[in-house]
Parts: structure tokens; C-alpha cells; sequence
């Protein structure tokens, strides 16, 4: 582990900490707002299990014991999502009940555990852009005087913006090292896992998708527009731009040319 590296690992680390300041201070109304888009989508963002976050834990602890700084960074983005889960409950009214879980979703977090931290971490990212889209249907149709909902749902899709760019660097040093058979394959399994868990979104929350004046189809499209371009930046067919965007990771781990500097 080089000392650049080490520096960028640590620029995420800080990027965490200073987004619990850039938080806006929410006025709370005396009751929460309690509306049924409020409640559906609420529930349409289920929380981390605590056995997926206990898993989590230990696999990047053995993972990347020379690299505390990243293992911190993913800690306190897991944190922002229970955060995330704190705010949603209290602008919706509705308690946030993990329900317990049935023997399919056991054995589904046994296949993933098998999968891989890689696994576990592509499957959070892909879940975080459906729903970031999700919230910016719900901030379009807020209305115009409903300055709460507005600003709780761009200052979440703020962090969950930075949760992508984490990742999404991440993943590219990943698989960087990759020929270019593993690659290809990589990348339409990320397309394949895309496509199945927006298929899901679409099946269970189609009427949240409608109620915001969105159809689902053009919902569709939007998200996919926007994980094909997150794909060619993380995995780009061109070596060219893979290695130039490692570069920058390595060059100018703290600068404005930094890869996540660019997107904000």
C-alpha cells in the first residue's frame, strides 16, 4: 500500500466526516407530514439488516487490514444509510420495522457472502442509483410550498451521490486488474444484476413510480441511461480511459482533478 494510495483511502474518510457537517437542519412540523408518498416510499427503502452489516464488517476488516482508513470510509457510509433510514421514518410518520426475514432471503445472503465483498459492494451501489432516482421523482412532484420534502430529499441524494463515487472508484482499481475476458464478463454482470434488481423496483413500486406523474417505462430509461454511463466510466471498453482515470486516482489523490472532484 503505497502512500498515495493510503491518501486516497483517507480523502474518503474525510469526504464521510465532512458530510455529516453539510447536512441541512430540518423543521420538523409537530406531527410528520404522514402522506401515503411519503409511506410508499419509506417503505420502498428497505434498511441494512444487521446481519448484513455484521458480515460486512468482518469480511472488510480481514479484507483490508493495511488499509484501516477505507474500512472506516465504508463503516460511515453504512452509517448514512441508517441516517438515511432515520430521516425517511420521521417525514413519513411510519415506524421502521425490519420485518424478519424468511428462508429465501437467508439463503440469498448465504449466496452473497459466497459472492464476495466485491459482490455485497456492487449490489449496494446499484441499489443506491435506482434509489437516488426514486427520490428525485418524489422532489419533482413535491409541491411548490412543500420546502421540507424538497430539501430532504436533495440533501439524501446528495450523500447518495457520494456513495456512488466511492464505490464506483473503488470497483474501477478492482478491476483494473482484470483481462480483458474477465472484464467483459464483469461488465454484463453488473448489467444482468442492473436489470434484475430495476425489474424488482419496477414490479413492487410501479404505483409509487406513477404516483409521482413518472411512467415506469420512462422511469426505466432514465435509470438506465444513467448506470450505462457509470458503467463506461468503471468499466470502459477503451484502456485509455481506464488507466487515465487510475491516474488521477494516484496523481492527485487530494486535487480537483480527482475523479470525484470532477462529478460534484
Amino acid at each position: 500500500m503505497s502512500e498515495k494510495e493510503w491518501s486516497r483511502s483517507r480523502y474518503w474518510l474525510f469526504h464521510f466526516l465532512q458530510s455529516r457537517h453539510l447536512r441541512p437542519k430540518f423543521r420538523w412540523p409537530p406531527r410528520a407530514i404522514g402522506t401515503r408518498l411519503s409511506q410508499a416510499l419509506a417503505l420502498a427503502l428497505p434498511a441494512w439488516s444487521s446481519q448484513d452489516r455484521a458480515w460486512l464488517t468482518r469480511r472488510l476488516a480481514d479484507r483490508a487490514r493495511c488499509d484501516p482508513a477505507w474500512v472506516q470510509a465504508v463503516r460511515l457510509m453504512v452509517r448514512e444509510a441508517d441516517h438515511h433510514e432515520h430521516l425517511l421514518g420521521k417525514w413519513s410518520g411510519t415506524a421502521r420495522v425490519r420485518e424478519p426475514e424468511g428462508n429465501l432471503r437467508v439463503r440469498f445472503r448465504a449466496l452473497r457472502c459466497r459472492l464476495g465483498v466485491r459482490f455485497e459492494l456492487s449490489r449496494v451501489l446499484l441499489l443506491g442509483l435506482i434509489r437516488s432516482g426514486l427520490m428525485e421523482a418524489v422532489e419533482r412532484y413535491s409541491a411548490a410550498d412543500d420546502d421540507l420534502t424538497r430539501t430532504l430529499m436533495r440533501d439524501l441524494r446528495r450523500e447518495l451521490d457520494g456513495h456512488r463515487q466511492f464505490l464506483s472508484e473503488w470497483l474501477t482499481a478492482e478491476f483494473a486488474d482484470f483481462n480483458f475476458v474477465r472484464r467483459n464478463l464483469r461488465r454484463w454482470r453488473l448489467r444482468l444484476m442492473f436489470a434484475s434488481l430495476l425489474s424488482v423496483h419496477l414490479l413492487c413500486r410501479g404505483a409509487l413510480i406513477r404516483r409521482c406523474g413518472t411512467s415506469p417505462i420512462a422511469f426505466a430509461l432514465e435509470q438506465w441511461r444513467g448506470f450505462a454511463r457509470m458503467l463506461e466510466e468503471m468499466v470502459p471498453y477503451r484502456r485509455e480511459a481506464l488507466l487515465t482515470a487510475l491516474l488521477n486516482q494516484r496523481e492527485y489523490p487530494w486535487g480537483a482533478e480527482s475523479s470525484a472532484a470532477r462529478h460534484e
